[in-house]
């Protein structure tokens, strides 16, 4: 019984490592308003090839912001104009985490891993 549960375990953790990195989605998006955290498009590698799914968040002269999916090498190409402080405009920020380009959020992920662990624990 205990071999099952090991076996859940693990296969939770592959579950949410194999998983399309999750990005907010939205186009001139005012700063501050929160519509957009119900757009979410999901990113593959597959999508892109060899280069790695990125998220991004681009904010415009005038604040508005950009989000969505990326690549790597986009993310390298725009290091540039990265962004230093939350207030700065004309700057791109990269992250390859879920729902990285926004405020701070657990990823799908961590949460199935917590879960996982958790039921484990209970279950022994």
């Amino acid at each position: 019984m205990k071999t099952f549960y090991i076996s859940c375990l693990f296969l939770c953790a592959l579950v949410s490592f194999v998983y399309s990195l999750e990005c907010y989605r939205c186009k001139d998006c005012i700063p501050g308003a929160i519509s957009f955290l119900n757009d979410v498009d999901k990113c593959s590698d597959k999508f892109f090839g060899a280069d790695k799914a990125k998220c991004y968040k681009s904010v415009q002269e005038n604040g508005n912001v950009n989000r969505g999916c990326t690549t790597s090498s986009n993310c390298l190409i725009q290091e540039i104009d990265k962004c230093s402080n939350p207030e700065e405009t004309g700057c791109y920020i990269c992250c390859g985490k879920d729902k990285c380009n926004s405020g701070s959020a657990v990823t799908s992920g961590i949460a199935i891993c917590i879960a996982s662990l958790f039921f484990f624990l209970v279950l022994m």
